[in-house]
Formats: C-alpha cells, sequence, structure tokens
C-alpha cells in the first residue's frame, strides 16, 4: 500500500484582543487635599500618602497576569497601598488568591494594605469564600 504524505496547512494567525488593562493611579495630591492627608511624623517628616490602586471592573483568570504584575510592582512599597474595588462588576478565586497573597506578604513586611469601595460582587465573594480576615476587607469600613 501507498501512503502520500499530506502538507499540513497552517492556520492564518489568530489575531490578538486588547484586552481591558488593570488601572493603577497613583496618588497625585495637590493643594488642600496634600495638606488633609499628609501626617507630619515626631521627626518632622511628612508621612507618605497612600499608594492608589484600582481594580478593573472585570477581575478573572484572563486579567490575572496584568494583575499579578500590577501588584508585584506596588508589594514592596513603603507607603500603604489603598486598593478601590468600586468597580468591579466580576471576580472570580483566581483573583482572589492573588489578592489574598498580595496582601498576606505586605503583611510579612509589616506593610498595611487598605480597602476603599463598595462592589456588591466583590463583597458577595469574599463573604462566601470567607476571606474577610484574609484580605482584611470588611464592607461595612469600606468608604
Amino acid at each position: 500500500m501507498k501512503y502520500a504524505k499530506r502538507k499540513r496547512k497552517i492556520a492564518p494567525a489568530a489575531t490578538s484582543v486588547a484586552k481591558p488593562a488593570v488601572v493603577i493611579a497613583v496618588a497625585a495630591d495637590s493643594g488642600a487635599q496634600s495638606d488633609a492627608r499628609r501626617l507630619v511624623g515626631k521627626a518632622g517628616r511628612a508621612m507618605p500618602t497612600p499608594a492608589d490602586y484600582t481594580l478593573s471592573s472585570h477581575c478573572t483568570i484572563q486579567e490575572g497576569a496584568s494583575l499579578k504584575s500590577a501588584l508585584l510592582s506596588l508589594e514592596d512599597s513603603p507607603r500603604p497601598v489603598l486598593i478601590d474595588v468600586h468597580a468591579v462588576e466580576r471576580i472570580d478565586t483566581a483573583a482572589l488568591q492573588l489578592l489574598c497573597a498580595f496582601v498576606r506578604d505586605r503583611r510579612s513586611r509589616g506593610r498595611r494594605t487598605e480597602w476603599t469601595g463598595r462592589a456588591t460582587t466583590f463583597i458577595e465573594a469574599v463573604e462566601l469564600l470567607g476571606l474577610s480576615q484574609a484580605l482584611g476587607y470588611t464592607a461595612g469600613a469600606s468608604a
């Protein structure tokens, strides 16, 4: 029996779809906000203001790589990191796992992570999975 080799057709390269990026905003204080946010320490030096970080509306495994890199860039910040969750519409356990690891690593280094904003989806996910203590997130304390 004679076998003929088939030529394999190469599929056209898939066009990449831009995924929504995680929004990172570092606080830029000006005027009265600057005076209200800064505290003067014992040595007369201004205490650092928190680094602000806003979660995107869809925190899923698809955005996991960008979320991880964004959190890693803030992990060593000596300033308290303020995470805003107001825009979260969808979140999965992969994103929550990254957030738990981020908070845990910052705690182990003696650094604070604070939360702001209220998103029903985020609150329900945290309460359902019992992550309030691990994240240090309480829905009542959010602004």
